[in-house]
């Protein structure tokens, strides 16, 4: 691994990681858990963060064109306005293409240097957060960065892209209060 860490038992490759060192790019922190997780709500547990703090890789289809798309594990992504961006129907690949594209497991697809170059999209709640946690491709590997740090290693777009919750659409926050 680079800066002469060496978090893993075997000699694995990380590209997003090689990313981030090569482009000399701040880090937040960096944790090696014991444990592969299985998500990022399993992961934001195991690391202490909030979820709003966990950057979800998911990708989509627009026609034969793949792309992937940050936001925050709060969130869903409204397809409409994925349409919108590229004028096509989209869907959301499957766990084997998600598999094959990020060409790492499921849950540990990092938010860039994946197996194959898609375009990137970032939500742009996740700018609103001091820090956010990605998985540095591997379920036990996880990175923080800045929002803005994001952003300059990926090379994405950030834009608005999740769907409107309840309490948005009948008026309220969206916010819930936190018990005391």
């Amino acid at each position: 691994m680079p800066h002469g860490v060496n978090l893993m038992p075997i000699e694995m490759e990380f590209p997003f990681w090689d990313m981030i060192c090569d482009m000399n790019i701040p880090i937040v922190a960096q944790r090696q858990l014991h444990y592969l997780t299985r998500g990022v709500h399993q992961a934001a547990q195991r690391l202490g963060a909030q979820l709003q703090q966990m950057v979800q890789v998911s990708i989509y289809w627009s026609g034969i064109r793949p792309f992937v798309v940050l936001h925050s594990a709060m969130n869903q992504i409204d397809l409409e306005r994925l349409k919108t961006w590229f004028g096509l129907n989209v869907r959301p690949a499957n766990s084997v293409e998600v598999s094959i594209l990020a060409g790492t497991h499921i849950h540990g697809a990092p938010p860039a240097g994946q197996a194959y170059q898609m375009p990137i999209l970032i939500d742009d709640d996740l700018m609103q957060e001091h820090h956010v946690w990605v998985s540095g491709g591997d379920p036990a590997f996880w990175v923080a960065l800045t929002p803005r740090n994001l952003v300059r290693v990926t090379g994405g777009y950030v834009a608005h892209l999740k769907r409107p919750n309840y309490l948005q659409l009948v008026g309220g926050t969206g916010h819930t209060a936190k018990r005391r």
